[in-house]
């Protein structure tokens, strides 16, 4: 049997399992999405009944501590000092006893240590950004509980030229209000669970109206008539090392990182076009171009946030893999689309990219709908036991479900607690399936 089948059905076992002693609504809440080396794990149990937890936490099944508390008000602590090793995933499997010793429920879930977010990207999204936000720190609660610990800000920016806005309240470029003091809010709440935030940017879209007046910074399909996105939504520039658009972009990535506490900068192309000529009619070929761009982007974000500063880049329809994936970006994402439409095609799309990269994490991108329940399960259970992870959570109870990410869908109850044992085990187990 192969390691892949081996762990595809591991993962199925573990998802269809049901219970045998359940609570109603339990909970383990932690306090950190993930801990680095030098922090202590606390997790806050809430149960419905009984008197005492006691708790093991195992390192790829092999038990390591044991601990217990005692729960009052339907509360309990545990904390532990997890070793310093790191990347290092483990289980905490808590059993809830009544005042006769009597097993009334039992827990389980999982918790790592990294020393950076970007060993194990459990990347997530958040889209709403509007003035008076109130769910904050419950998303990120929410967040947490699924052991998200990275997020894209999607269309967060004013203009995709002009990343910033010069007020704090906003319209982008589809009229959607938004303000610059949530996006802060959320970066702030999320640094205080050890999440990540990245800015969503796009390495070549600029307004109508910016093109009005660079139209020398353009990709051109034939001398006069640019490269467009929709219905003259955005046109292309052209993102060549040198180039003036290309420098006007990595300042802008300077500003952003100058002006905001985000942790890097996530990086996004169309797909189309591959190539094109500038306003000179020389020949450009972005497949060479985006690699030289994300490594001048890296050394930006490096500058800014050093050594833990994260670049990330979109590999639209896994394009073009072979020559961005061994670049200096930090892990290699992924978005699928056909030809590669099986799911079997996951499998192979990650463990080519981690051989391109050299190693590196691989974070893909599907769009499923959670009404598919069973497309989405088996894209989780073979991105995961690929050694994957998988963008698809963020605003909670949501399901990402379309390129445009405020297009997500709902999860159910069921839903939602399935993908959590899903993330569960894969960060108990991660480093068997990484």
């Amino acid at each position: 049997m192969t390691k892949i089948a081996a762990w595809l059905i591991a993962l199925i076992m573990l998802i269809s399992r049901e219970n045998t002693v359940t609570l109603t609504e339990p909970q383990i809440l932690f306090d950190r999405a993930f801990y680095h080396p030098s922090e202590m794990m606390h997790a806050r149990i809430v149960v419905s009944s009984g008197t005492k937890i006691s708790a093991t936490i195992s390192d790829k099944g092999e038990i390591v501590a044991t601990l217990e508390a005692a729960v009052s008000d339907g509360k309990a602590s545990l904390e532990w000092q997890p070793p310093a090793t790191a990347p290092r995933g483990y289980g905490l499997d808590i059993q809830v006893t009544d005042a006769e010793g009597q097993t009334v429920g039992t827990l389980s879930t999982a918790f790592d240590v990294l020393e950076r977010w970007i060993q194990a990207p459990r990347y997530g999204f958040l889209t709403q950004f509007q003035a008076g936000r109130s769910d904050i720190d419950e998303t990120m609660q929410w967040l947490t509980r699924y052991h998200i610990n990275g997020l894209q800000y999607y269309d967060w920016q004013y203009r995709h030229e002009n990343l910033l806005p010069t007020t704090d309240i906003y319209a982008d470029v589809l009229g959607k209000e938004m303000s610059l003091t949530v996006v802060k809010q959320l970066i702030d709440a999320a640094h205080t669970y050890n999440i990540a935030s990245m800015p969503y940017t796009a390495i070549y879209g600029a307004s109508e109206a910016f093109y009005e007046t660079h139209k020398s910074w353009a990709l051109y399909k034939s001398p006069g008539e640019p490269h467009r996105l929709g219905d003259h939504l955005f046109v292309i520039m052209d993102p060549t090392q040198g180039s003036p658009w290309a420098a006007h972009l990595l300042n802008d990535f300077a500003n952003v990182l100058d002006n905001t506490k985000f942790d890097g900068i996530h990086i996004d192309q169309y797909g189309a076009p591959k190539d094109g000529i500038d306003a000179n009619g020389k020949e450009v070929q972005l497949d060479t171009v985006f690699p030289t761009f994300v490594n001048d982007a890296v050394d930006v974000v490096h500058a800014k946030r050093g050594a833990d500063g994260v670049t990330i880049f979109n590999l639209v329809g896994n394009w073009p893999v072979e020559t961005v994936a061994p670049s200096k970006e930090d892990a290699v994402y992924i978005e699928v689309w056909p030809p590669d439409k099986e799911f079997m095609d996951l499998h192979r799309i990650v463990a080519n990219a981690q051989k391109l990269s050299g190693g590196k994490p691989v974070i893909i991108a599907a769009y499923i709908l959670p009404e598919r329940t069973t497309n989405v399960r088996l894209a989780n259970a073979l991105i995961f036991a690929s050694g994957g992870f998988y963008l698809e959570l963020g605003e909670p109870g949501k399901l990402l479900a379309d390129p445009y990410f405020p297009k997500y869908g709902t999860l159910d109850n069921n839903q939602k607690d399935v993908l959590a044992r899903y993330f569960d085990f894969m960060v108990r187990y991660e480093n068997v399936l990484s």
